[in-house]
């Protein structure tokens, strides 16, 4: 297979005891892989790859700093942040064409592992901005295999008493362990299935757990987590006629009670992708490659030039133009020739108007003479019909439109430098720090903070476009969002 001309575009969702990774080369299928442990993970070797690491957008500073940290010893370098309702809200509208129309807002439910993450999100131009955000590590996976632990442990423990003793015991932590992950194995099982079996390690023998018994047990958490979703939408004043829909992702999701209880107390059908467990990661691949060179790159001045040469071209030919259809409506009201001679003229060239030496020739912008009037004994311009993409009209152009100077400054423009990521710092140091790195043209636009939503620091700076790590020429604006506290001072 032929190498990928794309800069490769890396996904990481650093979950509590999986890795997800996706790649993107261009508009190719994404290749996503799930790793059990970090260090079953080995660097992916792609060169100049633009990676972005996902995290919960209820977090604070110091937490994301420990997501950066976490992406680089896992050995992706430089990754930006993606907050998690971004990265679901990019995953929906590159699976299903759901883009977020203006006014609308996205309702995003993350039920993984290790905590259950609310977030809103909407789109603003090209930007995306979480409107609200909440989290809890009461609600999770995790702790649903707990309850049912508890549960199966009163409910079998006179049939099996050492058993149920053993796993109690502090020294056998491995033991309980494993127990547990039978569990979820059969929680897991039990989307699909009314029951399901749980082996008891190291005895050979087997329970048996039932959807309504599991249903039973992880209703109250799940119960939380509805009401976070009430609060959440409550606080960023979010009705039913501006919400676009509730997207569920993360494994412990596909509950069947998640979607019940949402649909019952919410109102809105949840929207649950192919594998709600890969979206995440998929997502931040999708705003890696956002910020790729290919996507990110602004038009150079070679190419705005050559826009403006192709503007001038048309206007000297709609001169021409005008000018020839003056001469023949003169002619024709003065009947000064005959319709033949009229015809000769129009093909002839456009020669100036006769008894008008006064005034500047209609070609006197494109000519580039001093005078700018054409010799009489001068050859005929091209007519219309015989133009050809060869600026051949415009004789003697000045020095900045000469081909010659075209390579230096094409030579100059093309000189690019990487963009700092000054994401989670404040105001004043990434000003300062962009500056350093010869991005002076800031655009910087600040967002009042509100009791809901992630604790941001005052003046700290939660998103930047183009991201760091991408390259950009010097020139071209960076802008950068903070938020503020009450008034801004920043």
């Amino acid at each position: 297979m032929e190498p990928s001309p794309h800069t490769p575009a890396v996904g990481i969702d650093l979950g509590s005891s999986t890795t997800t990774v996706s790649i993107r080369h261009g508009d190719e299928h994404p290749e996503t892989r799930v790793f059990d442990h970090l260090s079953d993970h080995q660097p992916i070797d792609h060169g100049d790859a633009v990676n972005a690491a996902t995290v919960p957008a209820s977090w604070n500073t110091r937490q994301r700093a420990s997501r950066i940290e976490a992406a680089t010893s896992a050995g992706f370098d430089n990754a930006f942040l993606v907050p998690e309702p971004e990265a679901a809200a990019r995953h929906l509208a590159a699976t299903r064409g759901d883009e977020l129309a203006p006014g609308k807002s996205l309702v995003v439910y993350n039920l993984g592992a290790s905590s259950c993450e609310i977030g809103i999100v909407s789109l603003r131009g090209d930007q995306y901005v979480v409107e609200g955000a909440a989290g809890t590590e009461r609600v999770c996976g995790r702790e649903f295999d707990l309850l049912l632990l508890d549960y199966l442990a009163i409910r079998h423990r006179h049939a099996h008493p050492e058993f149920w003793q053993w796993i109690e015991d502090p020294d056998e932590a491995a033991l309980r362990a494993k127990l547990l992950d039978e569990i979820r194995l059969a929680r897991e099982r039990l989307t699909d299935a009314e029951s399901a079996d749980v082996p008891l390690p190291s005895t050979g023998l087997k329970v048996r757990i039932t959807r309504e018994e599991a249903e039973h047990c992880i209703a109250p958490p799940i119960a939380q987590s509805v009401t976070m979703i009430e609060n959440a939408m409550s606080a960023a004043a979010l009705t039913s006629e501006r919400t676009a829909g509730l997207l569920m992702v993360g494994g412990a999701c596909q509950t069947p009670l998640v979607a019940s209880m949402i649909r019952e107390r919410i109102g809105l059908e949840p929207i649950l992708p192919e594998m709600p467990e890969l979206a995440l990661a998929e997502g931040a691949a999708l705003a890696a490659l956002a910020a790729t060179p290919e996507a990110a790159r602004p038009p150079t001045v070679v190419d705005r030039l050559r826009s403006a040469h192709h503007i001038r071209l048309l206007a000297v030919l709609l001169v021409l133009f005008i000018a020839a259809t003056a001469i023949v409506a003169l002619r024709l009201i003065g009947g000064a020739v005959s319709t033949d001679e009229i015809g000769a003229d129009a093909t002839a060239g456009f020669p100036t108007v006769p008894d008008a030496s006064d005034q500047s020739s209609p070609s006197e912008a494109e000519t580039g003479g001093e005078g700018g009037q054409q010799p009489e004994d001068a050859p005929p311009s091209s007519p219309p019909d015989e133009e050809s993409s060869d600026p051949a009209p415009t004789p003697d152009p000045t020095p900045s439109e000469s081909s010659p100077a075209a390579p230096a400054t094409e030579s100059k423009s093309s000189a690019t430098t990487t963009v700092p990521n000054v994401t989670g710092g404040s105001l004043s140091e990434a000003e300062a720090e962009l500056a350093e790195a010869g991005f002076t043209n800031v655009d910087a636009q600040g967002s009042q903070r509100g009791n809901q939503g992630p604790d941001y620091a005052e003046c700290e700076v939660t998103a930047q476009s183009p991201p760091g790590g991408t390259e950009s020429d010097p020139g071209e604006p960076i802008t950068v969002t903070y938020v503020y506290v009450g008034q801004d001072t920043c």
